[in-house]
């Protein structure tokens, strides 16, 4: 399909969704130029970043720190120094943050970890 393509000066795009995958796909093709089983073409490769979803203004929380509280989600919050689990409704999520659709408390929600019990006392810290 190559030489097909290349002979009539088209251009041939090979979607690759993983990195290991992609380049698999440059080494084969690079083997292929070795053994000149297909003529010298140029070969691009783009990255691209899809954003499914973004929000302003949202109350996100790292996926550690939310925890299963019956049939729902719940995280610990600090209130006056103290960790308390409060359920919560997540929404959009992905490997590293979850979106908060609402909460349980009133006043601001800082999450802690989900490694503390109900009721110990914690502080906050500068995670950079």
């Amino acid at each position: 399909m190559i030489r097909r393509v290349a002979g009539r000066r088209g251009v041939i795009v090979i979607p690759a969704f993983a990195v290991g995958r992609a380049q698999g796909i440059m080494l084969h093709i690079a083997r292929l130029r070795q053994r000149d089983e297909i003529p010298a073409v140029p070969v691009y490769r783009a990255i691209v970043h899809v954003t499914i979803w973004s929000a302003q203004d949202v109350l996100m929380v790292p996926v550690a720190a939310l925890f299963r509280k019956g049939e729902g989600w719940a995280v610990f919050a600090v209130k006056d120094g103290a960790a308390r689990a409060i359920a919560i409704k997540i929404g959009q999520r992905n490997g590293r943050m979850a979106e908060v659709q609402r909460h349980h408390r009133r006043g601001p929600c800082r999450a802690a970890s989900n490694r503390v019990k109900d009721g110990v006392t914690v502080s906050e810290r500068d995670v950079r």
